[in-house]
């Protein structure tokens, strides 16, 4: 069964889940530092996605402002890709 793998081998889940738990811990520099991974791999459109998912489950209404301009960046970066 294929799963898929970043350059180094690194499952990709792996990476999705440690950038999900790093915003939830309030680790900023951890999570950017896996969303630039996520990126640098080739993994921009699923990192959009999953971005926001995460404001909309782990912000939510804390915050309405921020979920907006995320998932307004994220689209507007899909867009733009295709």
């Amino acid at each position: 069964m294929y799963k898929p793998q970043l350059k180094d081998g690194t499952p990709y889940d792996q990476v999705v889940s440690g950038l999900q738990k790093m915003v939830r811990r309030g680790m900023e520099r951890e999570a950017l530092v896996l969303g630039e991974t996520l990126f640098e791999n080739n993994f921009g459109g699923a990192l959009a996605r999953r971005l926001m998912s995460i404001a909309v489950e782990d912000i939510g209404l804390a915050n309405p402002q921020l979920v907006a301009q995320v998932y307004s960046v994220c689209s507007g970066w899909i867009i733009a890709k295709k």
